[in-house]
Parts: C-alpha cells; sequence; structure tokens
C-alpha cells in the first residue's frame, strides 16, 4: 500500500477504534435496517462480520507501528483545506502516537506570516476541529514539527530556501533522529509533497520541484481535485507533473472518498442480496 494511502486508512481506523464497537455496530445494523429493510437476516450478519473484521483489523495493527519519518511540505499551507483537514489530521496521527518523532510539516505560502504565526493559525484550527483530544500536553508535541515558508511556487529562484530547510537536519524536532534500530523506518524521509493549491500551478510547482532537486526516489506528490477543468486541461496538468514524477509517486486525491456513505460502500455491497 502507498504511503498516503496508508496514512489515510489508518487516520480513519485510528478515529474508528476510540469509540465503542458495539455501538457502532448498532449504528451500523439501523442504517442497514433504514436503507435496505428487505435484506436477509443472514446477509445482514455477513456484511456485519466484514465491516467488523475490517474495524477491528486495522485499528490493531495501523495504530501499532509508527511510520517512516517524512516530511510533508503542504502548498497552499495558510488555505482553508490546509486548515480545517490536513493540519487536524495530522494532529490527529500525532496524538494516536503515528508519528515518526522526526517527521516535519512544512507550510508553503506567499505570506510572509513566519513559523509562529503559521502556528497560530494551525493551533485555533486544530482546537476547534478536535475538541476534547486537544490538550496543551499534545501541542507541545505537535507544534515542534511545524515549519513555514513563504515563497512563490511559481519562481523558480525561490526554491532555493526550501532544499536549503530541508537539507537541515537542525530543523529536525529536537529530541528526534532518523536513525532507529527499527527496521521500518527508512535512513532517509520521505518527502510528500501536498498541492493544495490552484491546478494551474501543479505543473509549474512540479516543474520547480525537480529543477532545485528537490524529488527524490522517496518523493511523493499529492494532487487534490479538480485536477483541471476539462480533459485538455487535465491531461496539460497530468503530462506536467508525471514529466517529473514517476505514475507510483503521484497520488490523486479526492477528500470526498473519506464521507461515510462512500465508506460503507462494502458493507452495503455484502448486504444487497439482489446483487450477485
Amino acid at each position: 500500500m502507498g504511503f498516503l494511502a496508508e496514512q489515510t486508512a489508518a487516520i480513519g481506523a485510528s478515529r474508528a477504534a476510540k469509540h465503542d464497537i458495539s455501538g457502532l455496530l448498532r449504528g451500523y445494523r439501523l442504517a442497514i435496517s433504514c436503507l435496505v429493510p428487505s435484506v436477509p437476516s443472514s446477509w445482514q450478519g455477513v456484511a456485519e462480520q466484514v465491516w467488523l473484521m475490517t474495524l477491528t483489523s486495522l485499528s490493531d495493527s495501523k495504530r501499532q507501528h509508527p511510520t517512516p519519518a517524512f516530511d510533508m511540505i503542504v502548498f497552499g499551507g495558510t488555505g482553508d483545506l490546509a486548515m480545517r483537514k490536513l493540519m487536524p489530521s495530522l494532529m490527529h496521527r500525532d496524538i494516536d502516537g503515528r508519528l515518526h518523532p522526526a517527521s516535519r510539516i512544512v507550510g508553503i505560502g506567499r505570506s510572509p506570516i513566519g513559523n509562529e504565526g503559521f502556528a497560530k493559525r494551525v493551533e485555533e484550527s486544530c482546537r476547534n476541529v478536535i475538541g476534547a483530544a486537544f490538550t496543551e500536553q499534545s501541542w507541545a508535541i505537535f507544534v515542534r514539527r511545524l515549519h513555514y515558508i513563504a515563497l512563490n511556487g511559481s519562481k523558480r529562484n525561490d526554491y532555493g530556501v526550501l532544499r536549503d530547510f530541508l537539507d537541515d537536519s537542525a530543523s529536525v524536532p529536537s529530541g528526534a533522529s532518523v536513525t532507529s534500530t527499527d527496521q521500518t523506518l527508512n535512513a532517509s524521509p520521505v518527502r510528500v509533497f501536498y498541492l493544495a493549491t490552484d491546478p494551474g500551478l501543479f505543473g509549474p510547482i512540479s516543474e520547480n520541484l525537480g529543477q532545485a532537486d528537490l524529488v527524490t526516489p522517496e518523493s511523493r506528490v499529492v494532487l487534490e481535485k479538480p485536477i483541471g477543468h476539462d480533459l485538455a486541461s487535465s491531461r496539460a496538468v497530468n503530462d506536467a507533473v508525471g514529466a517529473v514524477f514517476g505514475e507510483n509517486q503521484i497520488f490523486r486525491i479526492d477528500h470526498y472518498l473519506g464521507k461515510e456513505a462512500v465508506q460503507n460502500l462494502l458493507a452495503l455491497r455484502f448486504a444487497n442480496a439482489l446483487d450477485p
């Protein structure tokens, strides 16, 4: 499973594990009875078992092992998507103990707000979204990962400061190291370039990352929908990004795939007695 795909699946699993599974199962049964009232009880039982095994297997296995060390560089780091979705999700993962101590999160934007201004915005958002799980202790740990770099994604000359930062081990959170006796942790961090920007910048940003020698074999690029505005522009974006990143390094994200109705498709499929 790819790095980003594994992260996405584990986020949902870690949240589900915090709830009482029997309560979730009762809610599931109610949903099935409302949506598919004529389904035989035997089929409901099969669907319940599949759903329950998925929950328990993810919550047990995904939460026990931290991810390899990574640098997540978020272009559009001060935008709505980053603040409402990405940063709270990453802090949730940190609270669950799933982030390697040496992992860093770098916000990229054109506004000269600095590290302190960026951290203040992230804190406000995380407090609102995370709620009771947000504590001063968890924030003190998470904030050490946060950095901000002001640059214009379309200007090639601005990327030198990003390259210098990523190569600087002094910016790794205090007390952390990417070296570990755990063989699942890589010696060189994974680089995740998350493009939460206008799709017209996907190509220029990718090209500039390549020109600045920032794309490594362990790099990933995440493209947040929409990817273009029609077929021709979508092909142009994919061609431009594909000229820098291999297809196995490109992750095209539609966050609506995380909606509950979509996540329930597997259970509904096995509860559908009409579909052979």
